[in-house]
Parts: C-alpha cells; sequence; structure tokens
C-alpha cells in the first residue's frame, strides 16, 4: 500500500481512473465491464460523493493480488525475524481457555 493512500483519496486522486456513480454503474455496467476488459479503462464507483470501489481490468486485479501478496511475506519475514511468532499459541489451547 502506498504511504498516502489515505490522502489520495481524500484528494479523490484516482490517477488515469474515470469515476462513476453506482447509479451510472447500475446503467452502464455493459458498457463499462467492456471498456475495462478491452481499453484496459479503470473506474472509481462513488456514492454520496465517496469512493467505494473500483472496476479495474482483470490484469490490475492480479497485479494488485501480488503486490498484496509480497506485502505479506515481508511482514511475516519481519515477524518471524524479530521473534513475534514465537508468541503464538495453539488454537485448542485458545479454544480451552474460552470453553469452546
Amino acid at each position: 500500500m502506498p504511504d498516502d493512500l489515505e490522502e489520495r483519496i481524500a484528494n479523490n486522486d484516482f490517477g488515469d481512473a474515470d469515476t462513476v456513480t453506482t447509479r451510472e454503474l447500475r446503467e452502464k455496467l455493459s458498457e463499462i465491464v467492456g471498456r475495462c476488459a478491452y481499453g484496459g479503462d479503470r473506474f472509481v464507483i462513488k456514492r454520496h460523493g465517496k469512493p467505494l470501489a473500483a472496476v479495474v481490468p482483470i490484469e490490475d486485479m492480479f497485479i494488485a493480488q501480488a503486490a498484496e501478496d509480497q506485502h505479506d511475506a515481508a511482514e511475516y519475514k519481519r515477524a518471524l525475524e524479530s521473534g513475534e511468532l514465537d508468541k503464538t499459541r495453539p488454537w485448542t489451547d485458545i479454544k480451552a481457555e474460552l470453553g469452546l
């Protein structure tokens, strides 16, 4: 995640993505999906002026997932090296403690 993510959202800085309202999305879903799939366009969906979600080409979704996987792997490595993971407890112990 970029460090300035909250600032980008607050400033409606969505790069080259177009914005559509939820109403526009309902009315033009087929067109929007086609523009994403075949034209590489990106859309930010807003409701009451606030960004909710995005419609992006499938390649963008895979790139985002790969970036998240790399972030998760780095966080795991950091936790492992710091000894943080040594403080974990087996799920069976936690369940017994909670009476589950």
